[in-house]
């Protein structure tokens, strides 16, 4: 196997871990710290010793260890010490199997100038063979150690040397290789950011909706749609006050839909007033010209709320209040019979599902006892509830809201329960209540502001004192005749297609143009509209699956190679026989199975036709020929008359 270069096939072995630390003597750690202090202390011990008797060194130092031997050392070089300093690689003899260093060692020590214990340094250099098992480990589907070493056994190069044994590879991966940089290629997105730092953030004197958080989650359960029964997943957005942790009432609808976020937005508008700052993921519903990007006609400009969004599209970590939450709601859904998240076994939720679906055939039947009991067996197969309607679990998905918001929560402060006398942390509700008392007070808005504020604003221009917002609709005022050809901002009713409101780019209300019908046609709200647009969508899909169903059932074409020449008679068929030979109508005989050239005719009739006319006109031009022939060759003999023939 080549070594290959390059930053994303192989991970970068770091030179602090690999290569800069080849050249160091050693390494120092707690351990040799304390042997180096502890010879320090010996040498100072003998050196004064010496000093105080005034004799030679060898003579202080043959004393200092008889006073050890006998116990009769200071407390600053007691046996520990002593049994610390020594090097326990040397020979035993009877004073170092007491603990105590050799007269041997105290005079290496008196003479080095640095008492730090040597140990060899492990070989750090980074070897051929290492680039090219890290490019192996680094593989998304998280090889194991034993197959990076048999694809580097199978494929090993002469010039790297003798071949590695496993455990010289899991020394490698253990003792040498950044824990990090293993993790690259094995994990991407949130699941290596989880091992990298992360910016610590506090809400610590913030107002209450200054700024909030808001996510959606894909329910991982199913319950009834609210308008056919079945049994679908919700789109649930929840929106959380930074600084109380409060969550206002959610949004629930069927997809993720600007509608549905806007509706999560008003709730949270009716409880915690108009935020200063909005984040949201990177989402199409909330990216767009209606809610955030048309700097006069979107939401946020008229509401003065400023939107943001993750620097990295993909990084859960930037939502992570609203990501900790899906999975507060995810750990509440498993009670439910009909949950589907990971943990769920696979046979129970595919029994359960044909329970559910057997309960929607029943209620559309009108049999209701019979979809009563099949509830009951879905709960018991599934252990946990069923809901019967659309209301059930919507009441279910409030409910665990309102139980977070009475939850303790461990980002707020703590405050001394009255009941029980412990320092328990505050839940979003009474730090909100809390926040009142105080003198808080949300940033209200009526509620004819609110509902127009929530209507979609398109900019168009007056024609002929009316306006078109959408489907090619017109609305008629005759104040708009003084802005023709101007661009005013039109507000649309989703659910009232019979008048628009349309105000000038500051935001002031010009009139109340109503629609204006004309024949063959009649209003449409713009929900109307959009559900419209959406079926004709699954129409079409639908109709393409036919036509590619049918394509794949129809009979395979004729497949003839290059110079390949269907073995077609021209006589055979029917309009060049005689008439007596022609094969009977379809009115005096029944119909036969159509032959092979049928088929020609019906493919390559017109050209069949245009070479039998070219055929008969050349054939009654050679009978013509020879029967001139026959004519002029009369009284010759045979053989002359057949080689005529012939060279005819």
């Amino acid at each position: 196997m080549a070594q290959r270069g390059g930053s994303g096939q192989i991970r970068n072995i770091v030179q602090s871990e690999l290569l800069s630390r080849g050249g160091v003597s050693h390494e120092e750690t707690e351990h040799t710290r304390a042997v180096r202090d502890a010879r320090q202390a010996v040498r100072t011990a003998v050196l004064r010793l010496q000093e105080q008797a005034g004799c030679s060194l060898k003579r202080a130092v043959v004393t200092f260890l008889t006073q050890a031997q006998a116990g009769r050392l200071e407390a600053n070089v007691a046996s520990a010490i002593l049994s610390m300093a020594r090097d326990g690689r040397g020979r035993k003899g009877t004073v170092q199997a007491a603990g105590f260093p050799s007269e041997r060692s105290l005079y290496r020590w008196l003479a080095a100038e640095d008492l730090t214990p040597k140990k060899p340094p492990r070989d750090m250099q980074a070897k051929p063979w290492m680039w090219v098992a890290a490019e192996l480990f680094a593989r998304p589907q998280k090889p194991t150690l034993k197959w990076v070493h048999e694809q580097l056994a199978g494929n090993w190069n002469s010039a790297w040397g003798e071949s590695i044994s496993y455990d010289t590879l899991a020394r490698f991966f253990r003792d040498k290789y950044s824990k990090l940089d293993a993790m690259k290629g094995r994990h991407h997105g949130s699941r290596l950011r989880s091992h990298q730092r992360y910016q610590h953030r506090t809400a610590d004197g913030l107002e209450p909706f200054v700024e909030v958080h808001a996510d959606g989650w894909a329910t991982h359960f199913t319950a009834p749609h609210p308008v056919t029964g079945e049994f679908v997943t919700y789109e649930v957005w929840h929106f959380h006050d930074l600084a109380t942790r409060y969550v206002t009432p959610p949004a629930i609808g069927l997809s993720e839909s600007s509608e549905v976020i806007l509706k999560g937005l008003e709730n949270c508008i009716r409880v915690g007033g108009v935020p200063a700052v909005w984040q949201t993921d990177s989402t199409g519903s909330v990216k767009n010209r209606n809610v955030e990007f048309d700097p006069i006609s979107s939401l946020s400009t008229r509401a003065g709320i400023s939107i943001v969004h993750p620097q990295e599209v993909g990084n859960s970590q930037a939502n992570g209040i609203c990501e900790n939450y899906n999975t507060y709601l995810d750990r509440e859904a498993r009670e439910l019979a009909t949950y589907q998240g990971a943990g769920m076994d696979a046979l129970i939720h595919k029994r359960v599902k044909k329970l559910t679906e057997k309960m929607v055939k029943a209620a559309r039947a009108g049999n209701l006892s019979e979809r009563d009991l099949l509830k009951r067996q879905a709960q018991t197969q599934g252990k946990g509830i069923v809901f019967g309607s659309y209301e059930e679990a919507v009441d279910w998905i409030n409910g665990k809201v309102h139980k977070s918001n009475n939850t303790p929560h461990s980002s707020l402060p703590k405050f001394k329960d009255p009941a029980s006398g412990r320092m328990v942390h505050m839940t979003p509700q009474r730090a909100m209540d809390a926040a009142k008392e105080a003198g808080w007070q949300p940033f209200t808005m009526d509620e004819a502001s609110l509902i127009d504020l929530f209507r979609p604003h398109v900019r168009k221009t007056v024609t002929r004192e009316t306006v078109s917002p959408f489907n090619g609709q017109r609305y008629y005022h005759s104040a708009l005749g003084d802005f023709n050809g101007e661009e005013v901002m039109v507000a649309i009713d989703t659910m009232d297609g019979s008048r628009v409101w349309v105000k000038d780019l500051q935001g002031r209300l010009l009139c109340e143009a109503t629609f204006m019908e004309a024949s063959g046609y009649r209003s449409l709200s713009y929900y109307e509209f959009a559900l419209e647009k959406r079926a004709n969508a699954q129409i079409r899909r639908k109709v393409q699956q036919i036509e590619q169903i049918e394509q794949r059932m129809a009979a395979p074409a004729l497949e003839m190679q290059p110079g390949q020449v269907l073995p077609f008679a021209v006589g055979s068929h029917p309009s060049l026989r005689p008439m007596e030979e022609a094969e009977p109508t379809a009115s005096s005989a029944p119909a036969t199975k159509a032959d092979f050239s049928d088929l020609a005719m019906q493919l390559y009739g017109d050209e069949i036709d245009a070479q039998d006319r070219a055929a008969e006109a050349a054939r009654d031009a050679r009978l013509k020929d020879m029967e001139s022939f026959g004519r002029t060759s009369e009284g010759s003999t045979p053989e002359e008359t057949g080689k005529k023939v012939a060279g005819a």
